[in-house]
């Protein structure tokens, strides 16, 4: 069925339409239960805005101050964890940097103690060499007065033995002076 059959079925039932009265008074049939209606309608909106939408609205707000409180504290703590984290990169360049002037300076200090040690050891070689001519020299000057004596001796007996006399002490020496003096010429 078409709405056109439709039409001419209630048309045909004698069915009017209602006029403008017949409306208001079918929306409200009664002016006096209307309006309990609609202050009961009224104070049920206050209410539900009393106790559910401002309690809910201001449940909200402290979410939405909390939310944002809690990013601003996360953005702060991001921003100190980055400042310590360059703080401790910081750190860690300048024990590094340290670190490699106390090895640098370890390493000099070894040199420098090498150097000395090397230093010292040929001082004592020196001193030990000239401790050996020393006593070189002086093995030389006393082997020199064993065989000076040695030679008085036979001197002083070669002498007693040609002038077959007694020679003294001081003749003696002057003998062999003037004997080693010939010698040391020659």
């Amino acid at each position: 069925m078409t709405s056109l059959s439709i039409f001419l079925v209630f048309y045909e039932d004698n069915i009017s339409l209602p006029n403008q009265d017949d409306i208001i008074h079918k929306l409200v049939p009664n002016v006096w239960a209307f309006l309990i209606q609609l202050l009961a309608f009224i104070v049920m909106v206050v209410i539900v805005i009393k106790f559910a939408y401002k309690p809910v609205k201001n449940y909200l707000k402290k979410r939405e101050d909390f939310l944002a409180n809690e990013m601003n504290e996360t953005k702060e703590n991001k921003r100190l964890s980055e400042e310590q984290l360059e703080a401790s990169k910081k750190e860690l360049m300048d024990s590094k940097l340290k670190a490699s002037e106390i090895i640098s300076k370890a390493q000099e200090d070894a040199y420098k103690e090498s150097e000395a040690m090397k230093e010292k050891t040929k001082e004592e070689i020196a001193q030990m060499k000239k401790n050996a001519e020393d006593e070189i020299l002086l093995e030389k000057k006393q082997a020199s007065e064993e065989v000076k004596d040695d030679i008085i001796d036979v001197a002083l007996t070669a002498s007693k033995a040609i002038l077959e006399r007694e020679v003294n002490e001081k003749d003696h020496e002057k003998f062999i002076s003037d004997f080693i003096d010939g010698l040391k010429k020659d």
